[in-house]
């Protein structure tokens, strides 16, 4: 009898000895805050305002030596609403207004919790562009770049 409740007990003994609970620390979070719809004036060749642009880092922030950086890129192109018209109207984005030169010195970087900052966005379309176009409406997505660089 001993022989076959030896290896239940031995069992049951193991099933009972604490064990370490592995868990995931929380993501850091933060927001990031965008003027949606805007509207692009046609013809305009300087920058146009696109509005402000806010981010903020969450209070769980616990990155050590981590930092966020954003940033939303070069730019990209306008493409008409109607799918059989190729025509693209480019652009370039940039936070300071003057000359659309995009820049990645230009990204937001925050590292500690509870940080915020607001940039302003201009979009600049070239007088090349402008006159390359068809007429129609356009449209285009601006897509944001988030990422954690530890040094």
């Amino acid at each position: 009898m001993r022989r076959f409740l030896a290896p239940i007990i031995t069992l049951l003994a193991a099933c009972s000895l604490p064990t370490a609970a592995l868990a995931d620390p929380p993501a850091p979070s933060w927001t990031l805050t965008i003027p949606a719809d805007t509207t692009i004036t046609y013809g305009i060749v300087g920058p146009q305002f696109l509005g402000n642009h806010t981010v903020t880092v969450g209070e769980d922030w616990d990155l050590d030596p981590g930092r966020l950086v954003v940033w939303w890129g070069d730019g990209g192109s306008f493409t008409h609403a109607t799918p059989s018209i190729l025509t693209e109207i480019p652009y370039t984005l940039s936070s300071d207004g003057i000359d659309g030169i995009p820049n990645p010195d230009e990204a937001w970087s925050f590292s500690s919790p509870g940080d915020s900052g607001t940039s302003p966005l201009y979009m600049v379309v070239t007088q090349e562009a402008w006159d390359n176009a068809v007429p129609g409406e356009y449209s285009t997505t601006i897509t944001y770049i988030s990422y954690l660089p530890f040094s």
